[in-house]
């Protein structure tokens, strides 16, 4: 009887170990070629895995029955079933050319692959958007084709896309208005957290029609997890992020978590942020005075979610920001902003609700912003933002053949300036817009049509009577596959904008732009007329894409200076011109390696604008003409990529303006990232200006007294479970 049992329990034992043994996997593309460094979640595991440089991957568990495996794969998400595995050698899996899904542009009339987009498009996610975050949105997207910074030190910045800026363009949080006042002066911070961003997209050239007037140099989309949207794989996830900076001395950490309850979403982040004054390159010496940054802020998100289509949700976040003008050393006052902002999100989307409805998509934002300038210790002059933005948008096919999207876009602003240094009274302003976009396919095109009206008002209790403008906005553009690898893309645009407060109602000191600007209160709408030309390379082993743009403005909007200078300031008046745009974007990446263990490619880009009036003269802070090469090796692992960006110098001026001489920037990054369980450690170091280079940014409204950072490294690790 003992040895009976002996050996029951020995095959028993047996059995359970057979049950229970080392399954192995090879991974493959449609070509048969090994897919390293994807990403794999089984199904009822809780496994995250990822592929080696052959393909391979392993893990201990039953061969028997379904396996599910969730595989991420570049910017594509697929899922692929298996029946019964194998003990013995690899079970053979391939990628199917069905896609569940893929990174998208969600700021688009309906979301879409950057490939599929008729006008040019800039999207950072992943282990690049790691990489590149900065100090705040705009230093993130400085070096992408088209797009350049007009730094204020590391605590503000405004992105410059195609020599346009400030009230030109359209800064979104998950599809609504930041609802700030980073647009009414360059020295007044974006109130985005490049911490917090899942994937930043960049239309580029206007995008009146969904966004309003003030998109008509393009829009940024930050996009974020604040209302949890989709329902997550696991009950718990989230992630933890520390990083350092040596120029600027800069500490900074972020934590997100996400909590899934059956079809609730709980989502909970924090971050800070603390800088030192910026290092300068040691040809100069020393530091920029007064650089500093100290932020912190954090969300609290909850959402229902049906079947990861239908949701309702809504975020209240609060950011504090303190931060630094950068200013001369022997300037005898240095002046700090303090930013608190208070915010409530409500977003929704419901599909299906009645016939030739796909969806119905929601989105309200309310934000309670408030500055104060302070001089010596000293509150100088508060800034009071009260905004709320709605909108609705409708996905329908009324129309035999199109799918469009109509909608319903309203913003009401009440803004204040009280202090010494007001230079724009206090005032209040509306703005509806009505706008319905269609695409469909004609033969061999793809077409988007689209229609905008617009009507804003500006009321103060400077103005006799409120200031009313009335636009309109329309574009057609098409796509056309040429071929198996190429696609060419077209765009006309016609976009119209209305004169901001600013340029209205100013009327005094701006010692942050060391100016003395006056307002026109006779402005009209500036008007638009945009061609856009792309042509993209696709697929194979070398992939381009080559942008021409052409934008010629009636009245355009812009400050003159008069020569004169008024308490010791030189002055500044808002007038009209007719101007024009012109400009070449191109990058492209060529994979020299992509069999063998690693791969190797060589990437590279070159960027062109010239800004001037038609009548004669230069357009001030127009970026020069840059051109980049880089390098990246990838293996299962470890990503090291190094390149090199040249700015020529810019000696087409305004005038009054100086000139600035090239420069050039060598940067490297390094990622390694390992699993350890069901945790992912991404390590990441990125070295910027190696060479210690003198930069003077052009596109800079202070760039006579505030150099660039000098050689520094951003390193740190991200933590995701």
């Amino acid at each position: 009887m003992k040895y009976l049992i002996s050996i029951v329990f020995l095959l028993y034992s047996h059995l359970s170990f057979a049950d229970q043994q080392n399954l192995n996997f090879r991974l493959v593309d449609q070509t048969n070629r090994s897919v390293q460094n994807a990403r794999i979640y089984i199904e009822g595991l809780d496994l995250d895995i990822k592929t080696d440089s052959l393909g391979r991957f392993s893990f201990t568990g039953k061969a028997e029955g379904p396996l599910i495996f969730n595989i991420q794969y570049k910017n594509y998400q697929y899922v692929i079933e298996v029946e019964n595995a194998s003990y013995i050698g690899e079970t053979l899996l391939s990628l199917p050319k069905e896609v569940v899904e893929r990174i998208m542009v969600t700021a688009n009339v309906t979301p879409k692959e950057v490939l599929e987009m008729a006008r040019p498009v800039v999207l950072l996610e992943g282990e690049e958007l790691l990489s590149k975050r900065g100090s705040n949105i705009s230093e993130t997207l400085a070096q992408e084709p088209g797009i350049s910074s007009s730094s204020f030190g590391s605590g503000a910045g405004r992105p410059v896309i195609r020599g346009l800026t400030g009230s030109r363009l359209t800064l979104l949080n998950n599809g609504i208005g930041t609802l700030d006042v980073s647009s009414t002066s360059p020295d007044h911070a974006i109130s985005t957290e490049p911490l917090l961003a899942k994937q930043v997209e960049v239309l580029k050239g206007p995008a009146t029609l969904l966004y309003g007037e003030n998109a008509i140099g393009g829009v940024i989309n930050v996009v974020n997890e604040r209302i949890p949207k989709s329902l997550p794989s696991k009950r718990m996830s989230g992630g933890v992020e520390f990083r350092f900076d040596t120029a600027k001395r800069e500490n900074a950490s972020v934590a997100q978590v996400l909590l899934n309850a059956n079809k609730v979403n709980l989502y909970v982040d924090g971050y800070n942020r603390n800088s030192q004054d910026i290092n300068l390159p040691s040809s100069l010496g020393g530091t920029l005075f007064n650089s500093d940054i100290s932020a912190n802020g954090g969300a609290l998100g909850i959402a229902w979610v049906e079947d990861n289509s239908d949701f309702l949700g809504i975020s209240i976040s609060k950011a504090n920001n303190d931060y630094g003008l950068p200013t001369l050393a022997n300037d005898d006052e240095f002046v700090s902003l303090l930013i608190d902002q208070n915010r409530v999100d409500v977003a929704g989307q419901f599909t299906s609700p009645m016939s030739s409805i796909d969806s119905v998509n929601i989105k309200l934002a309310n934000n309670d912003y408030e500055h104060v300038e302070i001089e010596d210790g000293e509150i100088g002059t508060r800034f009071v933002n009260d905004a709320t933005e709605f909108r609705v948008d409708v996905l329908h096919d009324f129309f035999s053949n199109w799918k469009s999207v109509s909608g319903i876009h309203l913003l009401r602003r009440s803004y204040s300036a009280i202090g010494d240094e007001a230079f724009v009274p206090p005032s209040s302003s509306n703005s509806t817009g009505l706008f319905i976009v269609g695409e469909r396919p004609l033969k061999s095109v793809d077409i988007e049509l689209g229609f905008r009206i617009n009507q804003s008002t500006i009321d103060s209790d400077v103005l006799t009577d409120d200031k009313t403008y009335t636009t309109f906005s329309s574009s057609l553009r098409g796509l056309k596959d040429i071929g198996d690898e190429y696609v060419i893309a077209a765009s006309f645009s016609h976009a119209q904008r209305p004169p901001s407060v600013e340029e209205l109602l100013s009327n005094g000191p701006h010692f942050a732009t060391q100016s003395f600007e006056i307002g026109e209160i006779d402005l009209t709408q500036e008007t638009s007329n945009n061609f856009d030309l792309s042509l993209r390379k696709k697929a194979g082993d070398f992939r381009f894409e080559l942008n021409a743009f052409f934008n010629e403005y009636s009245d355009f909007i812009f400050e003159r200076p008069t020569g004169t200078f008024v308490d010791d300031l030189p002055e500044f008046r808002f007038t009209q011109e007719d101007a024009r745009f012109t400009g070449l974007e191109f990058d492209f990446d060529w994979g020299l390696v992509t069999t063998l263990p690693f791969q190797l490619s060589i990437n590279g880009m070159f960027d062109y604008v010239r800004g001037r009036l038609v009548q004669g003269g230069d357009l001030p802070r127009i970026p020069p003409l840059r051109v980049g090469l880089g390098l990246e090796v990838i293996t299962n692992d470890l990503s090291i990529g190094m390149n090199m960006l040249r700015y020529l110098s810019q000696n087409r001026v305004a005038d009054f303006e100086s000139t600035t001489s090239g420069y050039t920037i060598v940067n490297i990054d390094i990622n390694f990232s390992f699993f350890t369980d069901s945790v992912e450690w991404l390590f990441f170091m990125r070295g910027t200006n190696l060479f210690d280079d003198e930069i003077i940014n052009h596109s800079s409204f202070i760039k006579d007294i505030a150099p660039e950072a000098g050689r520094a490294l951003n390193a740190g690790v991200r933590i995701s479970f």
